[in-house]
Formats: structure tokens, sequence, C-alpha cells
């Protein structure tokens, strides 16, 4: 007989699911880790090294659902931390600082044309 493929978590927090069903997710001074995490789980990209996010910055921001990535780094960049990404994988790691800066050089030059 067909299976049905819908499938049920217990511990599933609710609230946090439901808060997915608005458009856009505002987040008031929240620790830069625990955004990091729920953003990597809803956009799909994965961190380096967890030990490397500062622990003690804090994220102001709203996200709109469908944004994307870029938008959710551009939000860690605007909380004053510089991140790498490359091919879905983003640092916080100083032994990527060299790219970081060139990628800040980047978006403060993008700024400027504006």
């Amino acid at each position: 007989p067909p299976r049905d493929t819908m499938s049920y978590v217990a511990n599933q927090d609710f609230k946090e699911a439901k808060m997915w069903t608005r458009k856009i997710r505002i987040y008031r001074n929240m620790p830069l880790w625990a955004f990091v995490d729920e953003m990597s789980r809803w956009e799909g990209f994965t961190i380096k090294r967890w030990e490397c996010i500062p622990k003690d910055k804090h994220i102001s921001a709203a996200i709109c659902y469908q944004s994307g990535k870029e938008e959710v780094y551009s939000a860690i960049r605007q909380a004053g931390v510089l991140l790498h990404e490359e091919k879905g994988m983003i640092s916080f790691c100083p032994e990527d600082k060299r790219d970081r800066v060139a990628m800040r050089l980047l978006v403060e030059k993008d700024r400027k044309l504006k």
C-alpha cells in the first residue's frame, strides 16, 4: 500500500516553525551564533568552524524568508562581523582574514558606488 510521506517530529518547536509562516522575520539583539545556526539550517550553508564565530557579538536584522544567503551574509557584515564564503561554506576564522579583508573592501567600494 502507498505510504504517507508526512512525518511527525515530537520535539519540533512549533513556535519556531510557525515563525517562518511570516514573510519577514525580525531579530533583535540575538546572539550571532544563534542567528548563524538558524540561518544555516534555513539557507543551507555550512560553517567551517563554529568556534570561530565571535562569542560576544549580537545581531539585529529583518530577513525575508525568500531573500537567500546574500541577504543573510549582508546582515552579518552590517553587524560588524566579517566573513568569508566559498562554495556554500562560511568562515569567521582568522586564517581566512586576507580574503575577508578583500571582501570588506569590495563591499565598501560597492556602497560608495550607490
